[in-house]
């Protein structure tokens, strides 16, 4: 962490990166975190890791209805073709989840989550996002939203990042009753 924390005056510099901003959650300063994500974000309001961190901020103190303010507005001028802004939306529609506002999280899932242009994190956040759903006893995920999150290529790999792919994938596929769509 202190490697991290030498860096951080370099990278308020160079564009905005929140890279030393989102490990400062994880060691435990969620007031330094912020305070570097909310300066990169000023440098470069586009900055999604900045964004990203923030909205982890935002969750780890229950900060519900703040999170879902700031990234409702932020998202609205993030270009839907970003590879990032699946995640982010994710995140958007698990704040909606926490509101309550199960149909506001439905438009999102099925706005920018379904159809992203990176397919791996649109099955990965779509069926975590349902998976949220059915744990609540929310009955709108039903099974044709699933098949559209298992119908995302999924190829499990051999490095160790890529074998969580196939367990999501099975998330994915065990609710959307398939077992056609698994690639091989």
């Amino acid at each position: 962490m202190g490697f991290l924390e030498r860096l951080a005056p370099a990278y308020a510099t160079t564009g905005g990166s929140s890279r030393p901003g989102l490990h400062l959650p994880r060691g435990g300063s969620l007031r330094d975190s912020r305070r570097l994500s909310e300066r990169s974000l000023a440098q470069y309001p586009g900055n999604a890791n900045a964004s990203h961190n923030l909205a982890h901020i935002y969750f780890e103190t229950l900060d519900t209805d703040a999170g879902a303010a700031f990234l409702d507005e932020w998202m609205r001028d993030y270009d839907a073709r970003a590879s990032f802004h699946c995640h982010l939306a994710w995140h958007q529609a698990m704040f909606a989840v926490h509101q309550g506002r199960y149909a506001r999280a439905l438009d999102i899932f099925e706005r920018d989550i379904v159809g992203a242009v990176n397919p791996r994190l649109a099955m990965i956040d779509g069926s975590a996002l349902l998976w949220r759903f059915r744990l609540d006893g929310e009955e709108r995920a039903r099974r044709r939203r699933w098949g559209g999150v298992a119908g995302r290529p999924a190829r499990p790999g051999v490095a160790p990042r890529l074998r969580l792919r196939g367990g999501h994938a099975a998330l994915a596929y065990a609710p959307a009753a398939t077992t056609s769509l698994w690639p091989g």
